[in-house]
């Protein structure tokens, strides 16, 4: 069952708005984002917000996403009340208290209790115009309606202006603590079904934000499951630095075809040759069986670059997370003259390989 978060936003809401949220499950309206003010005439001017939020208590427990299945189990007469009664329950066992804070100006999945939605009269009116940087303010009645409606069930594909919307909300929620967690698998959900998402590397971005930042164990399993669909590439190699794992002897069969500005010859002209004298020369030059990279480098030579992964255009969101930065080796030229020289060592090896098979065959 779906409940609202509380008797605040109960107040606020009205008609169309009020019967979709009460089909939101909750976990999902507690990581919106509403205002109460009146919408501005421009989306950067957009004033004060709030963030509503719950400090109840029903039965001594807070009325929070971990008890809401509690709640409705040691009460089970809540499931078959009505609106009203449900809302005069809410309204006699629920101390509410609204958090005012002000949120940049320009957040684009705000949501203005005093908009109106409206459902579509036909499929041909339910269409979206596509904009690169979609807004909930300015969306049509109709298309606040479908915003709704995505938000009851996100297994399935959905036009990318309202996924994108609701994905900017989420984005907010992964620097929060206590919100990361849900807001993260809601991503990887709208990931999931719909498809402009998968075609770029969206997700191992967020994972790796979320890597980092709360180095969540989970989420880390999640990331190197989705890196090794892949060949190695820039943000594995930084995961794998971060994560202290090693390199193997097929990482730098891949790292050496990346590499710029070096004689390729022999591995364009046979790979499976040079992947052998590859594989062969591995142990030797690296002095084991995996190039433990992670410890051969102090972090203060590594060159760091800006890391923004996310969809959310909010200046406020790009100011906070200014400083997060990564460890890119692919910037750093120590690291890449060591692949050079470990290629330098193959191709010579392969080199004299074909010398003299070509003296034994004279």
């Amino acid at each position: 069952m779906s409940i609202l978060p509380n008797e605040e936003l109960i107040k606020l809401t009205s008609g169309e708005l009020k019967q979709q949220l009460f089909s939101v499950p909750i976990h999902r309206v507690k990581l919106l984002y509403f205002t109460k003010n009146n919408p501005p005439t421009h989306i950067s001017r957009a004033s004060k917000s709030i963030e509503i939020k719950i400090s109840a208590s029903i039965g001594g427990l807070p009325l929070n996403d971990e008890n809401v299945e509690l709640l409705f189990k040691e009460n089970p007469y809540l499931q078959g009340l009505s609106e009203e009664q449900f809302m005069e329950y809410i309204k006699n066992n629920v101390e509410v208290k609204v958090n005012d804070y002000t949120l940049e100006e320009d957040e684009p999945s705000m949501i203005f209790l005093s908009l109106p939605i409206e459902k579509p009269k036909s499929v041909v009116e339910n269409k979206f115009n596509l904009n690169n940087t979609p807004n909930y303010l300015e969306f049509s009645p109709v298309q606040r309606w479908e915003y709704f409606k995505m938000l009851e069930d996100l297994s399935k594909p959905y036009s990318r202006d309202i996924v994108l919307v609701y994905l900017y909300c989420l984005e907010r929620r992964l620097l929060e603590k206590e919100a990361y967690t849900i807001a993260t698998n809601e991503i990887i959900s709208l990931v999931n079904y719909n498809k402009f998402l998968q075609d770029q590397d969206y997700l191992i971005k967020i994972l790796i934000f979320v890597t980092i930042k709360w180095n969540d164990s989970y989420f880390i399993k999640l990331l190197l499951k989705e890196l090794n669909k892949y060949p190695i590439n820039r943000y594995s190699l930084m995961i794998k630095y971060h994560l202290k794992i090693s390199l193997k002897a097929e990482d730098l069969f891949v790292l050496v075809q990346q590499t710029p500005n070096i004689n390729k010859r022999y591995l364009k002209e046979n790979s499976d040759l040079y992947f052998n004298v590859l594989e062969n020369t591995f142990e030797e030059f690296f002095g084991s069986k995996e190039y433990h990279f992670y410890n051969e480098f102090d972090k203060e030579e590594i060159p760091l670059s800006y890391f923004n992964p996310f969809q959310n255009y909010s200046k406020s969101l790009s100011e906070e997370i200014a400083t997060f930065k990564i460890y890119d080796f692919v910037y750093f030229n120590t690291f890449q003259q060591i692949i050079i020289s470990f290629h330098t060592t193959v191709h010579a090896r392969i080199k004299e390989y074909k010398r003299k098979n070509r003296a034994k065959s004279k």
